[in-house]
């Protein structure tokens, strides 16, 4: 049976604070027996409730890949209401991935969203976890990521190696268009990533560049990021996974953002203007499960007609 993975775990990287990714003593991948690790933080909450009522999602399962024996619970999470255990059994992980199907609400609240346990019940070590499901994706989306740089070398140079690691590792249908406005960029090849040089007609001008180049070779969407944004690779996959299976065809997904001034709080979770720029959810602490939930919930209601996103990760069809 063909599954397709919707939500990947992330592990802590790029300097933040693990508080963001899970909870746990120690960040490595191991468990000694008795020892829990919690994956219910910002990085690895799932949002059923958009999956289910944005993609009508019915059909949902976890696949853990690594080595030993755990407890496994899975909680639904909705606004206003206690926290619903909808999974809790024992496990034997295996390399290649064990499966789970989880059992969905019949109605799912707006705002929900899944969190993961595991408790050791004899050593773990725990290489990777996947939301999956085995409905079949509405549209294809070959995806372009599109980055506008000028005289950035060092930035614009991690952001492509990072980028052309990740997907030769998951080989997804998505590629990276290097915008050089200052035409001083040089990159080491890859056919993951092609570098286009621009005059230098701002951000603007380098992302009409860039999107022009998308269209022309037959990509179905584009994804806007700033040259340093250190984005993890996962997003980039949550996105496309979600435009695939999303009913709206012309759904686009903005970003959050995290400052590195405060990497523990939301700068904006989208944003308006009118007259003046607001973030959205400005100043909420990613530590804090509960706070993080509670913004998951408010990015269900319907946005005001100034709502905007930054083009620092704006993917659109």
């Amino acid at each position: 049976m063909n599954r397709q993975i919707l939500q990947s775990l992330i592990w802590p990287e790029l300097g933040l604070n693990q508080a963001l990714f899970m909870h746990k003593s120690g960040n490595s991948r191991a468990l000694q027996t008795g020892e829990r690790v919690d994956f219910d933080a910002y990085m690895n909450l799932f949002p059923l409730g958009k999956w289910a009522l944005e993609a009508g999602l019915s059909d949902l399962s976890l696949r853990l890949c690594g080595s030993g024996a755990a407890e496994v619970e899975i909680l639904c999470h909705a606004p206003g209401r206690a926290p619903q255990q909808l999974l809790c059994e024992p496990l034997l992980l295996s390399a290649s991935g064990t499966r789970l199907t989880i059992p969905l609400p019949g109605i799912v609240p707006r705002g929900a969203t899944l969190t993961l346990a595991l408790r050791a019940l004899a050593p773990v070590t725990l290489k990777a976890g996947h939301w999956e499901t085995t409905q079949t994706p509405r549209r294809p989306v070959r995806l372009a990521v599109v980055m506008t740089t000028y005289r950035r070398e060092e930035a614009a140079r991690a952001s492509a190696a990072r980028f052309a690691d990740w997907a030769e590792t998951t080989r997804l249908p998505v590629h990276l268009i290097v915008v050089d406005n200052g035409r001083s960029l040089s990159l080491p090849p890859s056919r993951h990533v092609t570098i286009l040089s621009n005059a230098n007609l701002g951000g603007a001008g380098g992302f009409a560049r860039g999107l022009m180049a998308a269209r022309d070779r037959g990509f179905s969407h584009c994804l806007f990021m700033d040259d340093d944004a250190s984005s993890p690779m996962e997003a980039i996959a949550r996105t496309r996974a979600f435009l695939s299976f999303v009913r709206d065809c012309n759904t686009a997904i903005a970003g959050a953002m995290i400052s590195t001034d405060a990497p523990d709080e939301i700068w904006e979770n989208g944003a308006t203007f009118h007259c003046f720029p607001t973030q959205l959810a400005h100043g909420t602490d990613l530590r804090d499960g509960q706070a993080v939930r509670a913004m998951e919930a408010a990015s269900h209601a319907p946005l005001p007609a100034h709502a905007y996103g930054g083009w620092w990760f704006f993917a659109f069809p």
